[in-house]
C-alpha cells in the first residue's frame, strides 16, 4: 500500500515524496511543509498485549512502548511518561511484531489506526487500554513541500483528494 501511495502522480513531485495526507502539525515542520485546512482530529491510545499488566498510566514505569519513528507525538508521550522506553521503528508492521514477540509491551498510535491495523491481522490480544489524561485529539493535516499554483492546479478540486478542504497556510 505505501508503494500505491508514494507512486501516485499527486504525492510524488519532482521524483521525491511531496505530499504527506496525514500530518500532525508542528514548530519544526512548518520550516519544511506547508499545511492544509485541519480535516480531521484522531485521539491516540495505548494499547496493551493482554499479558502486559498494563491498564492504567500507573502500570507504565519499567513498559516499553513501541511506536512508528518520527511522529510528532513521541515527544508529547517522553513529557508525560518519562519512566516509559520507546523503541520508533521504520514500519507500523514491525511496532506491532515487536509487541506480539514480546520486545514492547505497549503500541502507542491513533486509535482508528492502531485497531484497522490489529483486525487486519487477526491479532486479538493487543486491545486499546487508555489515552494520555487530559489529552485533546491531534489535528491531522495534509502537508506538502512545494504546495505551489502548478502543484494545486495538478489536484483539479477538493474531490480529487477525497473531499478534503484544502487552503494553503502557513504560520508566520
Amino acid at each position: 500500500m505505501r508503494t500505491l501511495i508514494a507512486d501516485h502522480p499527486l504525492i510524488k513531485v519532482g521524483g521525491e515524496i511531496d505530499l504527506l495526507p496525514a500530518l500532525y502539525y508542528t514548530e519544526e515542520r512548518d520550516n519544511t511543509y506547508n499545511f492544509s485546512l485541519k480535516y480531521h482530529q484522531v485521539t491516540e491510545y495505548f494499547f496493551a498485549r493482554d499479558d502486559a499488566g498494563v491498564s492504567t498510566a500507573d502500570d507504565l514505569p519499567g513498559k516499553t512502548v513501541a511506536m512508528l519513528g518520527g511522529f510528532a507525538s513521541i515527544e508529547t508521550l517522553r513529557k508525560a511518561y518519562p519512566e516509559l522506553t520507546i523503541i520508533e521503528f521504520d514500519s507500523m508492521d514491525d511496532a506491532i511484531n515487536a509487541v506480539v514477540t514480546h520486545k514492547a509491551d505497549l503500541l502507542f498510535d491513533a486509535i482508528a489506526t492502531l485497531t484497522f491495523a490489529l483486525r487486519q491481522k487477526s491479532i486479538s490480544n493487543i486491545r486499546p487500554t487508555f489515552k494520555i489524561e487530559n489529552s485533546k485529539p491531534f489535528e491531522l493535516f495534509i502537508g506538502s513541500r512545494s504546495c505551489d499554483s502548478k502543484f494545486f492546479s495538478a489536484t483539479g478540486s477538493p474531490a480529487a483528494l477525497g473531499g478534503l478542504p484544502f487552503a494553503i497556510t502557513r504560520s508566520q
